[in-house]
């Protein structure tokens, strides 16, 4: 936490002479801080074959920060750091201890936004940085999109790239005689497309559809999974992967007090795996500052077929996983979020000679309960402090 407090703090003073600039334009630059805390726990840990502890904690901090530029132009930087504790991790060399195998991973993301173009369009494109201490992500991306009917439909297409590249790759302490993989990469070609559309003063809808294409190390090197009187391997699973999920979200303002936003999505894959989802929220807007949002989400799956648990693998398959998240299973997530956003601002302060300025907009707290049938459960509490500079 010290760390984490340093780092935030350290970055507002790097980037205090940007807000100076942008309030001589007479324009906000935006920043929410994000804050979460995980915990979950199992019995399945595919270090250890699908049986074992799954125990882990997460802290993950993020800064988004929204800078325009004119009245088309604008940036994004968006920065976060994790810091997670992992059971089943200890156990790639079988050192049966507490939750003590300390991981760090830091995020970066710069997107550049053109608006109110032409023909009613904005683009914009990315480029980022996923980093920890075995693996690192390269990413970039572009975006498009175009409003019809007066502004009230919108077509966006998104297409990003990743490069994935393991520094280490690290096999069960039993297993590393053998050369298991021939491949420390993997790049990943997604292509969404949203179509969007206001049906009437109370109605929004949007479908989506995205093609995912992943090529190269698509298997964990220190995934163990047992054979039958057979001895143990390493995970092994197809070098290539297609995934395509379609989803469609509407979102109607039933009265004053209530919001009902509901979500449905559809995927599948080529190594035969295929889910649902259902979710459904319901803001209550208890009074002009103070909104209330319980949710819920339904998910089920049917396992891929390389999926077998602890022994049950064919000695003669070509592939072969006994991690538990590709197998079949529903799972149950319920929780509520609640948002403290006066219209006038949390804390305003004076400005030179003019009026008083909001600093900090809106406070939003939430929390989740997940529930899978296969036994693995989490808690998540997060937060989103949104200021105004």
């Amino acid at each position: 936490m010290r760390l984490q407090l340093i780092y935030c703090l350290s970055f507002l003073i790097l980037i205090h002479p940007l807000f100076a600039q942008q309030k001589e334009q007479n324009k906000d630059v935006n920043m929410n801080f994000l804050f979460s805390y995980y915990e979950q726990d199992g019995d399945h840990s595919a270090v250890t074959g699908g049986i074992g502890s799954q125990q882990l904690e997460d802290i993950a901090t993020v800064m988004l920060l929204n800078v325009p530029v004119d009245s088309t132009r604008s940036y994004t930087i968006d920065l976060g750091v994790n810091h997670y504790t992992s059971a089943s991790s200890d156990r790639i060399d079988f050192i049966l201890s507490s939750p003590s195998q300390h991981e760090w991973r830091v995020d970066f993301e710069f997107t550049y936004n053109w608006e109110k173009l032409p023909g009613d369009r904005s683009m914009g494109f990315s480029v980022g940085q996923s980093r920890d201490n075995d693996y690192q992500s390269f990413s970039i991306g572009y975006h498009w999109a175009k409003d019809y009917n007066q502004g009230n439909s919108q077509w966006l297409v998104k297409g990003k790239i990743f490069f994935d590249h393991w520094f280490h790759l690290f096999y069960p302490k039993e297993l590393r005689d053998t050369t298991w993989v021939d491949t420390e990469h993997r790049n990943s070609f997604s292509l969404f497309n949203q179509y969007s559309k206001v049906i009437n003063k109370r109605t929004i809808i949007s479908i989506n559809s995205e093609l995912v294409y992943q090529y190269g190390l698509l298997s964990t090197p220190f995934y163990r999974v047992y054979f039958d009187g057979e001895g143990t391997r390493v995970e092994r699973l197809p070098i290539d992967r297609f995934k395509t999920p379609m989803s469609f979200r509407l979102n109607h303002y039933l009265s004053d007090l209530m919001t009902i936003r509901f979500f449905y999505r559809f995927y599948f894959d080529t190594w035969g795996l295929y889910s649902s989802t259902f979710s459904l929220e319901t803001p209550l807007k208890i009074s002009p500052s103070l909104t209330i949002s319980p949710m819920f989400r339904y998910y089920t799956q049917s396992g891929t077929r390389y999926f077998a648990p602890r022994g049950g693998h064919d000695t003669d398959a070509a592939f072969y996983t006994s991690d538990f998240d590709l197998s079949s299973f529903d799972s149950y997530k319920f929780g509520a979020g609640i948002k403290y956003s006066p219209i006038s601002g949390i804390l305003r302060m004076k400005q030179k000679k003019r009026d008083k300025h909001t600093l900090l907009k809106s406070i939003n707290v939430r929390y989740a309960r997940y529930l899978r049938t296969d036994g693995l459960e989490y808690s998540i509490i997060s937060s989103d402090i949104n200021f105004v500079f």
